[in-house]
């Protein structure tokens, strides 16, 4: 890659092995019962997105990265409870 291309960028949470086997699961199921024109995610691709940079220049995100080291340095484990299904797009 060279510096000065633009990389779509963003800061996410890999969610633990466990989560992501559910979710296969899941995915799994609803595979079967929906019919059409479904795009599935892999589990392995799955992630929680924090922060959506967009569009960055491939030069900053070494930058980007130190620091969000720094300010994330000092934050303690915390807890997620993952519920409920949604879809992209939304449908009305």
């Amino acid at each position: 890659m060279r510096e000065n291309e633009n990389i779509r960028t963003f800061l996410a949470i890999d969610p633990p092995a466990v989560i992501l086997e559910n979710i296969a699961g899941m995915q799994n199921c609803l595979k079967r019962s929906i019919q059409g024109a479904v795009r599935w995610v892999r589990s392995e691709g799955i992630h929680l997105t924090l922060k959506f940079f967009g569009a960055i220049a491939a030069a900053d995100v070494e930058i980007i990265s130190e620091v969000i080291a720094k300010r994330t340095a000092a934050v303690p484990p915390f807890f997620l409870e993952v519920g409920g299904l949604g879809a992209f797009p939304l449908r009305g």
